[in-house]
């Protein structure tokens, strides 16, 4: 995997955090490229097809999808933890 992030501190977390959640992309055949923009909190990934033959079939276009909202689900929280419960 290809990781690209714009330098903040955030890039090694968030590049281990992917990491261990695009595992269904990593058996594609080919690379695989992460782009994580930490300003915009938007994450990117991208995958060749050279041939129709790459088109995945249902349930592993399923998967892919699943893991790409699980990300971005992770992603938003990191970008926006949940504020401290007032305890009064």
């Amino acid at each position: 995997m290809k990781f690209v992030c714009n330098g903040s501190p955030v890039c090694e977390q968030v590049e281990q955090g992917i990491a261990g959640r695009a595992e269904p992309f990593f058996a594609i055949p080919g690379w695989t490229r992460v782009e994580y923009d930490v300003e915009a909190g938007h994450v990117r990934l991208t995958k060749p097809m050279m041939t129709r033959n790459d088109i995945p079939g249902v349930e592993a276009f399923r998967q892919e999808l699943e893991t790409l909202v699980e990300i971005g689900t992770w992603n938003r929280a990191l970008m926006q933890p949940e504020p401290p419960v007032d305890s009064q």
